[in-house]
């Protein structure tokens, strides 16, 4: 797995929200030690479907809260993004796998 390039580290921060457009996700992300709320967005998202599946949305549901903690992000190859989260509630650990044309941090 390859570094990611992003503005801020992502590692133990806490994945609060996601949001689902057309072909498209926003993670809303607390960052560690109190630096603030960033957002992560993947746009041409190819497995959306498996996304939802993933971070627990029903269908039709355009956002759905989240309480997992990043363990880390990177880049499988260049359109998949992979990123390790401890689902907080249940203790398990998950690899959501995002395969997008683009991504970008607000």
């Amino acid at each position: 797995m390859k570094r990611l390039r992003l503005s801020y580290n992502y590692h133990d921060a806490q994945l609060r929200r996601a949001e689902f457009g057309d072909r498209q996700v926003t993670l809303e992300v607390d960052l560690a030690m109190g630096a603030g709320t960033r957002h992560l967005f993947f746009g041409g998202v190819r497995n959306l479907d498996d996304v939802r599946t993933l971070l627990g949305a029903g269908y039709g549901q355009a956002t759905v809260p989240v309480d997992g903690e990043i363990v880390g992000i990177g880049r499988t190859d260049h359109r998949k993004i992979m990123i390790d989260l401890a689902m907080v509630s249940s203790g398990a650990s998950v690899e959501l796998l995002i395969d997008c044309d683009h991504y970008a941090e607000t």
